[in-house]
């Protein structure tokens, strides 16, 4: 399988369950806020099969919805280092989906 649904997928998941960030990862996520999308209709143009534009479409739609929404009120100090950590993770895994669409990587 395509390694950027992959990527894509553990995007989505990072994406939901990460909350917090720092003042510097709240602009970088901004960034892969609209770069998700843009990737998910590029696509259709660069994927190898012009379909995949539906899988990672759906992906973008459909992942959150399975993920349970998290009370920022209870969460333990422990899950705000969590997030804050993957929060930044996400920023990197947002480059090699591209990487990998372009087939760079």
């Amino acid at each position: 399988m395509e390694t950027w649904i992959w990527l894509l997928l553990i995007d989505r998941i990072i994406a939901g369950t990460c909350p917090f960030t720092s003042k510097i990862g709240s602009v970088l996520n901004l960034i892969t806020v609209i770069a998700v999308p843009v990737f998910c209709l590029l696509c259709f143009f660069f994927a190898q099969q012009w379909w995949y534009g539906l899988i990672a479409l759906g992906l973008y739609f459909f992942v959150p919805l399975f993920i349970p929404k998290i009370d920022e009120h209870d969460v333990s100090n422990a899950y705000r280092v969590y997030s804050g950590i993957f929060s930044h993770a996400n920023i990197l895994v947002v480059i090699l989906m591209y990487l990998s669409l372009f087939e760079v990587i």
